[in-house]
């Protein structure tokens, strides 16, 4: 038996040494290659193949010819200038549109060409491109980039599409926003000179295609079949020796070609290539021809071919029809083996009873392997998990139904694919875990994100162990479609992280009130974790009685659905917290109640912030009213202060003449003027229309000097206690209006306390860093930093909430008519605010008052000032001097001093006859006294045209407002010095000489 079988297979391979087709052919064949672009290692396998001499194993002497821009692979190959062309997927766009090139093999299992651009232009999607400059071509050479923007339905008419070839310079050209590149080549240029940039993959989109595809022409696959096979083999190897040894090609290529790019440039190159070619995962040269359909469909899809194309022709047939030139041969070969079939048929026949034994016991065999097999067809076909066999090379052997529905396909094109065509590239990398953990452990899982048949990406995942099947080893692959339980898992989490994340507190019971679920805010009020809070009672306090209403709200919100209001809680330290609850239904599926949700956000800072609002809402109306008064008082303070200037400077000159009899009477009235004026002052102060002179004072030697006072008004029966501070502190204040704040609370104080009693007077240093320091209700807004602390306190009669809220209004007063004006308060609110503190009373009927005033504190010492006395003399001079009032009476008064001092005068009424007398008379005019309140031209334009005529001119500004108020501004005109009224001759005379003398 054994000789017969020997027999039989030399008989088969000299038949099969006959009919080879490669028999007849020619060794050492000259062929040409024509590679797509410059030497590079993007064609390391054919340098390999051509040094390794792999080609010249199989009879084959290549020529390996460079590409560029302008040599079409194509062209070259159809019209005959070389055997066989490198190009990518365009040969099938060539071939649909009649040209004859025919497919070979697929080297890059995914295309390299991208678009690229710099990150700073902010281009990550091909909407992204829209109004900007993009530079590819639209000719075949860069199809899948046409493609994929045409996909994404981009109209090129809302792009700037720049066509023409691209050079190394391009790729840094600031103009151009995105460019064609190869992922294995460009992305190096930019990484090698640190610029960021992002990469558009069309693979991302949808567009699959190949790249660097071997074909050649339909002549040469017709003429010579053995060679086409030929050089698709020893190609091949050179690949696979080519990736397996890099360094060595790179080496090669340096020495050998003398291409454009560095050592470290192909090294990145090569490693790029390796990840397309997909050598550890996929046979190099693998092709799917269900995929070329569908490259075929996306063309037709875009009317880049016909809609009916057929891919007959296109893929390289490896064992074409016979050659009908050796149908001869065949039949010679035919009869001999006729021949000796015969003669083998009777030797057979001597055997046939041995062998029917050796069949019958087969045949039970093979039953029994059917019924097995059959088992193991239903279990495997109607396993609701899908079920996948593929070798080891990742070629799928079979499928089950539920594999199927799960991926999409017909099981007719599943059967054609590789494992590696449905995983996304970025997942290739867990699958050849994968593939090293099977092997070593014999069990693997891993899950990947897939492709469905109609683009659909889906995760999947997949438990894999190996079998053997007919003494082959394979690989079973169970496999479930997860998507929807990754979506739901995510959508839990999602709702999860945001009820953490949510500053609300959530808490979710059950229809009787178990707690079942708390987010994180809840959890940090409570100080339990969400285990701990299971199972326990909700607790919900009403905000005034404070008793638990957990259940009536439950109830509520069983009965209505809903529930909101007001609550209290406390959190885990015990502290009192205020809240606004909701509370919702819960139902199951079945719309049966199945528990509630309570939401409560932490209302406790916006009560306290509705209070300080109150009282910040009060102080502004306190601001208000004292602004009026303080508009009223500053109004007429000028007009006051100049009817006073009037009396008193009359009085002076009347005084120069009066007999002994008359002048002790006008010198009263005099200083009554003068008291008038320091009245005015205080007015100004209260309406802060004049700045206080602060300056260091110490607080407790004032308090000190000013009991000394208030002893002396005080009744006897009232005990002023004094509690200072021990520590020497300085505040910077107006001396007068300090004094002023205490004698009028004391002698308020005194008001109250008819019978006797006690005040006290405290000065405190505080050091404000914390709220609780202060007893201001409105401490929030009070600056931190160091303060005195004064306080003056009574044991009177007190005061009821009503009449506390409007002590500080001007003109409110609980005193009996001519008793009070109900300023006093006011002027020491008004006199607080311009010293930037803060004051606040507090009083309880029947039990006394107590206010407090907090003042800054200054490291500042005071300055002992020097006692000048005005003496009364007068100071006489000559020279010109033009006077500018609105005031007649004013303007004759300040003439006939002047006149008495020696001095030439002439008046003006106003601004604009002041301007014109000083442009007729600015060679005699030595000096010009000028009020600011005149009407129409102003002072302050008056001084600003004075100064044109002549900027050296000499002004002294007059005025009944203080030099702190709106002298200031005029003084930084250009004026040189200021008098207020009402003002003595004597003051007038000192100030005029003063002026004059300047130079």
């Amino acid at each position: 038996m054994k000789k017969i079988y020997s027999f039989f297979t030399a008989l088969i391979i000299l038949i099969f040494i006959l009919t080879s087709p490669g028999a007849a052919e020619n060794s050492n064949q000259k062929v040409v290659l024509q590679l797509k672009w410059r030497h590079q290692f993007q064609f390391a396998g054919y340098y390999a193949a051509k040094i390794k001499g792999f080609y010249k194993k199989y009879g084959l002497e290549v020529e390996i010819r460079e590409g560029g821009y302008d040599i079409s692979t194509v062209d070259s190959v159809i019209n005959g200038k070389a055997h066989y062309g490198v190009s990518n997927s365009e040969i099938l766009l060539a071939r649909l549109n009649n040209k004859p090139v025919v497919l070979v093999a697929p080297i890059f299992q995914h295309s390299p060409l991208v678009f690229i651009s710099r990150k700073t232009k902010n281009i990550s999607t091909p909407q992204d491109m829209v109004g900007k400059r993009i530079k590819f071509t639209k000719k075949s050479r860069d199809i899948e980039l046409f493609t994929t923007l045409t996909n994404e339905g981009l109209n090129f008419a809302n792009i700037i599409h720049i066509e023409g070839s691209i050079a190394r310079e391009d790729y840094f050209d600031e103009t151009i926003d995105a460019i064609s590149a190869y992922i294995t080549n460009e992305p190096y240029l930019y990484e090698s000179r640190n610029i960021e940039y992002n990469i558009i993959r069309p693979l991302n989109y949808g567009i699959d295609f190949y790249g660097d595809c071997l074909f050649t022409s339909e002549s040469e696959a017709k003429k010579n079949p053995q060679r086409v096979k030929d050089f698709k083999k020893a190609s091949l190897e050179g690949w696979e020796y080519a990736l397996n040894n890099k360094d060595e090609i790179i080496e090669y290529i340096l020495k050998e070609l003398k291409p454009a790019k560095s050592k470290e440039h192909l090294e990145y190159e090569a490693e790029k290539t390796s990840h397309l070619i997909m050598h550890n995962l996929v046979e190099i040269g693998h092709l799917n021809p269900g995929r070329w359909e569908y490259i075929g469909k996306i063309f037709a899809a875009h009317k880049l071919v016909p809609p009916d194309f057929k891919l007959d022709g296109f893929i390289f047939n490896s064992d074409p029809k016979p050659d009908l030139k050796r149908f001869k041969v065949y039949l010679l070969v035919l009869a001999l083996a006729s021949t000796i079939f015969f003669f083998c048929l009777i030797t057979l026949l001597f055997f046939n009873r041995k062998l029917q034994k050796e069949i019958n016991d087969r045949k039970a065999a093979e039953k029994k392997l059917r019924e097995s097999e059959e088992k193991f067809r239903n279990i495997f076909q109607q396993s609701n998990e899908g079920i996948i066999l593929q070798d080891f090379k990742g070629n799928i052997i079979d499928v089950n139904a539920s594999a199927l529905r799960i991926m999409g396909f017909g099981k007719n094109e599943f059967i054609t694919k590789n494992i590696a065509d449905m995983v996304l590239p970025e997942d290739l990398s867990k699958l050849k875990r994968a593939s090293i953990h099977l092997r070593k452990y014999g069990r693997a899982m891993i899950n990947l994100k897939a492709f469905k048949k109609n683009g659909e990406i889906i995760d999947i995942t997949s438990s894999s162990a190996m079998l053997i099947i007919s003494d082959r080893k394979i690989i079973m692959n169970v496999v479930n479609d997860i998507t929807r339980r990754l979506e739901y898992e995510e959508k839990l989490k999602f709702q999860a992280t945001i009820l953490d994340q949510i500053e609300d507190m959530v808490t979710v019971t059950d229809t009787m009130g178990n707690i079942t679920y708390i987010n994180q805010s809840e959890s940090k009020r409570t100080g339990l974790e969400r285990d701990e809070a299971k199972g326990s009672k909700v607790t919900v306090f009403e905000p005034e009685s404070e008793n638990n209403s957990a259940d009536k709200i439950i109830e509520t919100t069983l009965e209505k659905g809903q529930w909101h209001g007001e609550t209290l809680n406390y959190d885990s330290s015990g502290k009192k917290i205020f809240l606004f609850t909701r509370a919702g239904l819960i139902s199951n599926s079945e719309k049966q109640p199945a528990g509630v949700v309570f939401i409560s956000t932490d209302m406790t800072e916006i009560k306290k912030a509705e209070k300080e609002l109150m009282l910040k809402e009060k102080q502004l109306r306190q601001a208000q009213k004292i602004e009026a008064v303080g508009t009223l008082a500053g109004g007429i303070a000028h007009d006051f202060n100049n009817l006073l200037y009037i009396i008193s400077g009359n009085c002076e000159l009347i005084l120069l003449k009066a007999d002994k009899n008359l002048q002790k009477y006008i010198v009263r009235i005099i200083q009554a003027t003068e008291r008038g004026a320091d009245l005015v002052k205080r007015l100004l102060a209260f309406s802060r229309k004049t700045e206080s002179r602060l300056e260091p004072v110490s607080l407790n030697q004032e308090i000190v000097r000013i009991k000394k006072m208030i002893d002396r008004v005080l009744p006897k029966m009232i005990e002023v206690r004094l509690i200072l501070e021990s520590r020497e502190k300085y505040i910077k204040a107006d001396q007068g209006q300090i004094e002023q704040i205490l004698i009028n609370l004391c002698l308020n104080a005194k008001d109250v306390m008819p019978e006797g009693g006690t005040l006290i007077i405290q000065t405190q240093f505080i050091e404000y860093t914390n709220e609780n320091q202060l007893p201001f209700s409105s401490r929030k807004s009070i600056l931190h930093g160091n303060y005195m602390l004064l306080s003056v306190e009574d044991s009177g009669s007190g005061m009821d909430n009503s009449t506390l809220e409007r002590i500080f209004d001007p003109f409110f007063t609980t005193k009996s008519i001519g008793r009070g004006t109900g300023l006093g308060l006011s002027v020491i609110y008004g006199i607080v605010q311009s010293h930037n503190g803060y004051i606040e009373c507090e009083s309880i009927k029947d039990k006394g008052t107590r206010f407090y005033i907090l003042l800054p504190v200054t490291e500042e010492r005071p300055v002992i000032p020097e006692d000048k006395k005005d003496t009364g003399e007068l100071v006489k001079g000559t020279g010109t001097i033009l006077i500018a009032d609105d005031e007649k009476n004013i303007s004759l008064l300040t003439r006939k001093m002047l006149e008495n001092l020696g001095y030439k005068v002439i008046t003006a009424d106003n601004g604009e006859m002041a301007v014109e007398e000083f442009k007729k008379n600015s060679n005699k005019i030595d000096l010009v006294i000028l009020d600011i309140g005149m009407p129409g031209m102003g002072g302050k334009k008056a001084i600003e045209e004075l100064l044109k005529i002549n900027p050296w001119a000499k002004i002294i500004v007059a005025s009944g407002y203080s030099a702190e108020g709106q002298i200031k501004d005029t003084l930084s005109l250009g004026a040189k010095n200021y008098i207020v009224k009402p003002y003595s001759q004597s003051e007038l005379s000192k100030t005029v000489k003063t002026v004059l003398d300047l130079r």
